[in-house]
């Protein structure tokens, strides 16, 4: 029997990626080995699947209601013959064709994984990533049944929808790391009475009556702003090379022009190498070189580091701990100085004969780099003393340009209330490191590139004791502007604790 539907209500809003996006498909193209969701037409696209995915796993996060309007299904044991119970969704979500910002096209990132005892790229563990730019947008339509017979929790939608409107909420893949903001703009709630033959006839003739939603929604993360400058050269290498220059700056599409970018995977990688050297250090505990870089990683005493950056399944069934996406998101941080994408391309595409039109150096001026330049490296015959042959390069050098601020959320209800103290313990450490200068970010950061200088960071959260705080740090390594008095005694306990059964675990060894 069909469900007796007494009201419709439609959502209605354009979609806007605030960072880049990938939301993945069948490989169609053998040169990338993460391609993007297209349509028959070829046109990027996001399936619906993936935005019910993401709506209902923010909501089941959050704790609110998920079966009455999402559907379930499970076996009813009571009975002597064994029944399915559950329903169907009451949500339906439309596929949503991609625009892209004028003039722009997908972009290629790529991707490796550090040793992290040889401090180099790690054995099988490059790939690239196709990604919508950001700005790309779509629409959103997303229709909500009501059934008389079964009331749904209509106030887990208004606060999905308010969220999404004022802070965002992440959708596809690498969504911790820099990828996946989306909000929700030019916002429509319609509602369609189809319990009575005027309510039908409206229905059929799309004259819907306007919804007004009355719940609201507090974010529940607590977001850190990090003010810093670089010192000297700071870049990610792109991952093709110019015509006159082999290493060229990467760069992102920020609405319809471009920008020099720190991927959040390049920012949270390093700060994630940084943590476990922390523990390692504190714990006195050796990464072993022989090991893989997925064992280096998952080392049993690495936990508040999993809870942190986030930590794969194992697929054993006796693992008693899911840590599964890391507590800390850390978007894409885009440099002030916007370039146009043409002026860019001419610089990618300068040669270096000065009688030929379109130079290097003309081209950098045209773009507004005139603190840009042109460096040249070769590396030493170790026998002759010389020049090696076949080993000059040159490389694109950012200098004297402002970045924005990196963002940092962190998402406290994703870790174990034990630990939560101790992992935000071990987050300042690592952040008091990077503004120590222990922390470079990008490429050649063992060969001058990468420093930097943090000035403050201030933190956002619903916690009053966080909220619009501005914490720095002193060059003997002292944390200011906060009281940490109740993490610095989570962090001892946890430390205790640690030390203790890494003792057990050495005597049983024995």
């Amino acid at each position: 029997m069909a469900r007796q539907i007494s009201k419709r209500i439609k959502i209605m809003g354009t979609v806007t990626a605030q960072t880049p996006l990938h939301v993945g498909g069948l490989g169609t193209d053998p040169t990338v080995d993460l391609s993007l969701a297209v349509d028959g037409q070829n046109r990027s696209y996001i399936p619906g699947t993936s935005l019910a995915g993401a709506f209902r796993n923010w909501m089941e996060d959050c704790g609110l209601d998920i079966n009455s309007i999402w559907g379930y299904q499970e076996e009813d044991k009571g009975h002597t013959r064994k029944e399915d119970k559950g329903h169907a969704s009451f949500i339906m979500i439309e596929d949503a064709v991609v625009t892209l910002p004028d003039g722009a096209i997908a972009e290629l990132r790529d991707h490796v994984g550090i040793n992290r005892v040889l401090g180099s790229a790690s054995d099988k563990t490059k790939f690239d990533r196709a990604i919508l730019p950001k700005g790309s947008c779509f629409q959103l339509k997303m229709t909500i049944d009501v059934a008389q017979a079964k009331p749904i929790a209509l106030n887990s939608v208004e606060q999905l929808i308010d969220v999404l409107r004022k802070d965002g909420l992440r959708l596809g893949a690498a969504k911790t790391r820099g990828l996946g903001l989306i909000k929700l703009t030019d916002l429509e709630w319609l509602e369609y009475d189809l319990s009575s033959f005027s309510g039908m006839v409206a229905a059929l003739k799309k004259s819907g009556t306007p919804y007004t939603p009355t719940a609201v929604c507090s974010s529940r993360l607590l977001h850190l702003s990090i003010y810093w400058k670089p010192i000297g050269a700071l870049m990610v290498k792109s991952g093709q090379d110019g015509v006159s220059v082999d290493i060229l700056p990467l760069v992102s599409r920020d609405k319809n022009q471009v920008a020099f970018v720190l991927p959040g995977s390049a920012v949270k990688g390093a700060m994630r190498s940084q943590a476990e050297r922390i523990l390692r250090t504190v714990l006195r505990l050796d990464a072993n070189y022989a090991d893989k870089l997925q064992d280096q990683l998952e080392g049993s005493s690495l936990e508040l580091v999993h809870w942190l950056f986030g930590k794969s399944g194992t697929g054993d069934k006796t693992e008693k701990v899911g840590f599964g996406r890391g507590a800390l998101t850390v978007d894409d941080c885009f440099c002030e100085k916007k370039l146009d994408p043409e002026n860019w391309q001419a610089v990618e595409q300068a040669t270096d004969d000065p009688q030929a039109p379109g130079t290097l150096r003309g081209s950098l001026d045209a773009a507004g780099l005139t603190e840009t330049q042109q460096a040249f490296h070769v590396a030493i015959d170790r026998w002759t003393g010389g020049a090696a042959d076949q080993m000059l390069y040159s490389a694109l050098e950012p200098f004297k340009l402002a970045w924005e601020p990196i963002e940092l959320s962190l998402d406290l209800e994703r870790i174990e209330e034990p630990q939560r103290g101790a992992v935000q313990a071990l987050l300042f450490l690592t952040l008091r490191d990077l503004a120590l200068g222990r922390i470079p970010l990008g490429y050649g950061v063992n060969r001058g590139y990468g420093s930097l200088l943090v000035q403050k960071i201030v933190l956002k959260a619903a916690m009053p004791e966080m909220n619009d705080k501005e914490v720095t740090f002193s060059q003997q390594g002292e944390i200011n502007g906060i009281n940490l008095a109740d993490l610095d005694q989570s962090w001892r306990t946890w430390l205790q604790q640690a030390e203790s059964q890494i003792a057990q675990s050495q005597e049983v060894a024995r």
